[in-house]
């Protein structure tokens, strides 16, 4: 991926486009997250701040191993002040992001909170949507993954009382990533 300036969002980060944690072994589980925050920024790799210590709790809780996931952001760059992308940021970053799902072709994608699961859908409250299955929208041409919308970890650091409900739609995604349908 070369760096990318169809957005303001590359003038505020250390790394410009950052690219997904690749999987050792690819179960068929994407996960989309926000974008880059402070930390992910400053060491150029994703879900490694205090979110990412919250996912991987809960992965390792549905017995999924996140090494074996592809794990990646709505927005590839980090906003100023970690505020949420706006908009047309989500839009502009949206090809990279079709562009993983067009190459990885995972059977499901778990979208971390609104901002993932409106670059992947077009829709919003995620809290609405709980245990739902979506399908991309705009789509991927030739290609139709589930989508399942859940908190963002971030959440979970204001409300822990969550926790269940964001786990058991990793279980939903982590069982649809591993049927073969």
């Amino acid at each position: 991926m070369k760096p990318c300036t169809a957005c303001p969002l590359h003038e505020h980060s250390n790394h410009n486009c950052m690219l997904p944690d690749q999987p050792a072994r690819f179960n068929g589980l994407m996960i989309v997250g926000q974008n880059p925050g402070y930390t992910e920024d400053q060491e150029d790799r994703v879900f490694v701040g205090d979110s990412g210590q919250i996912l991987n709790y809960l992965l390792a809780q549905a017995g999924i191993r996140r090494q074996d996931c592809l794990v990646t952001n709505a927005c590839k760059c980090h906003s100023p002040k970690n505020r949420e992308p706006k908009v047309d940021e989500i839009r502009a970053c949206r090809k990279w992001l079709h562009k993983e799902i067009a190459r990885w072709q995972p059977r499901c994608i778990l979208a971390l909170g609104g901002t993932a699961f409106f670059a992947l859908t077009d829709s919003e409250k995620v809290m609405a949507h709980q245990g739902r299955r979506f399908h991309l929208h705009p789509a991927v041409p030739d290609y139709d993954p589930v989508v399942v919308p859940t908190l963002h970890p971030a959440a979970l650091l204001r409300e822990w009382g969550l926790w269940e409900w964001v786990l058991q739609d990793i279980k939903l995604a982590g069982r649809i990533a591993q049927s073969d349908t």
